[in-house]
């Protein structure tokens, strides 16, 4: 019975059976239909791997397991976003850091997480096409953020997008206004557009 496993899961606690305990919990939990006992046994089961046993790729498969269970726990899926990073897991890092992105939330949650969502697109899988999209989504929620304005106009420039760069640099010259410093600026991003966009038609004018 139940209070049978209790006493056996406390013995094989105390003497460090770590295997048997995560092999014991795993058949249990499954079988657990109140969130808040399921939600402690995942966790026991994930610090077992984790802490005692030294196993987070054993640890990921049991996050998996619990998110599917329990999708609306963000606590989790951040400490699932965690684990994948810590295993440098950054192809699923970004499958699950884009589905969370595209739920609702505040404008500012939603920036910062297009924002990382570029930056890891970005340093660690060298995504840029993808990078620029996350980055464009990001400024969408805060088209006056000075530091997304120049990543994305330093990505355009590298990927040859002068029509892109061009364009978010005449917004920033909205803002310019020491009328000498912005004529100058207008006429270099003329020059730029003569030189580089090979199109007349895409040429944007100023």
């Amino acid at each position: 019975d139940s209070g049978e496993v209790d006493r056996l899961l406390e013995l094989n606690r105390m003497a460090g059976k770590w295997h048997l305990v995560a092999g014991m919990l795993s058949t249990r939990v499954g079988t657990i239909d109140d969130v808040d006992s399921m939600r402690e046994t995942y966790r026991e089961l994930v610090r077992i791997y984790t802490d005692e046993m030294g196993v987070e790729a054993k640890a990921l498969n049991i996050y998996t397991e619990w998110r599917e269970r329990d999708s609306e726990n963000q606590e989790l899926t951040q400490q699932l976003l965690d684990l994948y990073g810590r295993l440098g897991r950054w192809p699923q890092y970004v499958k699950l850091l884009a589905q969370l992105a595209e739920q609702e939330a505040s404008p500012e949650e939603q920036k910062e997480r297009w924002a990382k969502l570029g930056g890891i697109y970005l340093e660690r899988l060298r995504n840029i096409p993808e990078a620029i999209r996350s980055f464009e989504n990001a400024r969408e929620f805060d088209p006056d953020d000075a530091d997304l304005t120049e990543q994305l106009k330093s990505l355009y420039r590298e990927r040859r997008a002068f029509d892109k760069y061009i364009a978010l640099s005449r917004e920033e010259l909205a803002g310019v206004e020491e009328h000498e410093e912005r004529l100058a600026q207008m006429v270099a991003l003329a020059q730029l557009g003569e030189k580089e966009i090979t199109r007349p038609d895409q040429v944007i004018p100023l």
